[in-house]
């Protein structure tokens, strides 16, 4: 579609739209941006946008598609917005922000899906290009915008993309040169149905091609699954152990992080090399996403020995008296709390989690053999019930103290903690009702440990 005198309607003001419509305009679109809260929320937002020809709709109901050439959907607008019913009968076309960026990017794109650690993969790669003079501009799901990406990136670079299933929705046309899955866990059952989910995260490789590229967990039965007949090269990876003969990929074995491409193996490196806790999962994916992107072992290796981790993502704050403090908030479901705990195999935990309750989150998950690690179970607010009732039927009953507050949580974490443990935030679930993101709850348990 050419953008130069197309009505392009955006659907929500988030991140993600600001960064659309900006695209848009800057390429000589009429933008209208819609979102149905006031007009008062966006003031720097609507600032950063004031050089553009952009128009808004704020706190009105949305106006009607079929005025509009093209649709642009945020990942928060849910699908049975009225607005996407109405664009479907005046068969207008919806796309996501990734579907904007497949249209808009002057170099190839590396794009990375999962439930849980796609995050992390999406920088690894990053810094595994960059080790070997690639420059690739690191985008999508982790709050950092498409606009500033597709206006630096060049023929010659990368774009590497953290992809959720939410922009995978309205996907028609993207085709990444390389996908990666991470991993398929049940996630957001409040939007979707697993069959949906897994229909969605399915699409990342809808147009792939024999010259396409492909990495997919084998740890991950699921993920396993969708790759059975994939055209182009394929690297399975595992951070459980080797992998099947007759596969090629990226593996640890023996304390060593090992390839098999072509018939041969060689070292990478060794796991004790990692210096950030809990990633070899995604150090063995973005090393096979390098591989198939040419990029050398060596600078592999040296990216990965490099790396120090993310803010937010089992973040070391501090110790005190011999206690280590971890910031895991960005952990938003308990997959990703029982990865957590999973990295602490060298000292008890002392484990934070709780909040309200948005996805209908599956907290019998947690009821896993890893949890025995967790001397003693902090819960508070909505969640706490839920995630105590989970373990208990399970037949998983762990020491635990229950408490309403969030900073009463982390002071009797403290307070039960010992010498050698490790206390640990992460959350699995939002906290909606007393933070905006996990940003601000990550930001928040630092001060209080810090404080």
């Amino acid at each position: 579609m050419q953008m130069k005198h197309a009505r392009v309607l955006i659907l929500g003001l988030g991140i993600s739209g600001e960064s659309a419509a900006l695209l848009c305009a800057e390429r000589g679109a009429h933008v209208t941006v819609h979102d149905q809260r006031e007009a008062g929320t966006f003031t720097d937002a609507r600032a950063r946008l004031s050089a553009r020809p952009v128009a808004y709709q704020l706190g009105v109901p949305a106006p009607d598609p079929a005025d509009y050439h093209l649709v642009v959907r945020s990942p928060g607008i849910p699908a049975r917005h009225p607005a996407l019913s109405r664009a479907a009968e005046a068969q207008v076309p919806v796309w996501s922000e990734i579907e904007l960026a497949h249209h808009l990017t002057p170099c190839p794109v590396v794009a990375v899906t999962g439930t849980n650690g796609k995050g992390t993969t999406t920088a690894l790669i990053a810094d595994m290009f960059h080790a070997c003079g690639i420059t690739a501009h690191r985008a999508g799901n982790m709050g950092i915008p498409l606009a500033p990406a597709l206006a630096a990136a060049k023929p010659a670079d990368v774009l590497v993309l953290e992809v959720s299933a939410a922009q995978l929705e309205n996907v028609h046309a993207f085709a990444p040169s390389v996908a990666v899955i991470a991993n398929i866990q049940p996630e957001h059952r409040n939007l979707y149905s697993w069959q949906t989910y897994h229909r969605i995260k399915a699409s990342i490789l809808r147009r792939h091609t024999d010259a396409s590229a492909t990495v997919v967990s084998y740890d991950d039965p699921t993920a396993r699954g969708l790759v059975t007949a994939v055209p182009g090269r394929l690297l399975y990876t595992s951070a459980l152990g080797p992998l099947p003969a007759r596969l090629d990929g990226v593996y640890v074995e023996d304390g060593r992080i090992l390839v098999r491409e072509d018939g041969g193996e060689r070292e990478l490196l060794g796991v004790a090399d990692l210096w950030a806790r809990g990633v070899l999962a995604n150090v063995v994916s973005a090393a096979a996403a390098a591989i198939l992107w040419g990029v050398g072992d060596r600078a592999i290796a040296e990216a990965a020995r490099a790396y120090r981790g993310k803010e937010h993502v089992l973040e070391f704050v501090a110790e005190r008296a011999g206690i280590a403090f971890y910031n895991d908030a960005k952990a938003t479901n308990p997959y990703s709390t029982l990865h957590a705990v999973n990295a602490f195999e060298d000292r008890p935990v002392v484990l934070i989690a709780g909040g309200k309750d948005t996805k209908d989150a599956d907290f019998t998950a947690l009821a896993a053999p890893a949890m025995r690690r967790v001397r003693h179970l902090i819960l508070f607010r909505e969640t706490a019930g839920a995630i105590h009732r989970a373990l208990v039927d399970s037949g998983l009953d762990l020491p635990t103290t229950v408490t309403e507050d969030f900073t009463d949580a982390t002071a009797t974490a403290r307070a039960l903690s010992r010498p050698g443990d490790a206390v640990l935030f992460s959350p699995g679930t939002h906290t909606w009702d007393m933070t905006p993101d996990y940003l601000t709850r990550g930001v928040l348990f630092k001060q209080l440990v810090l404080g």
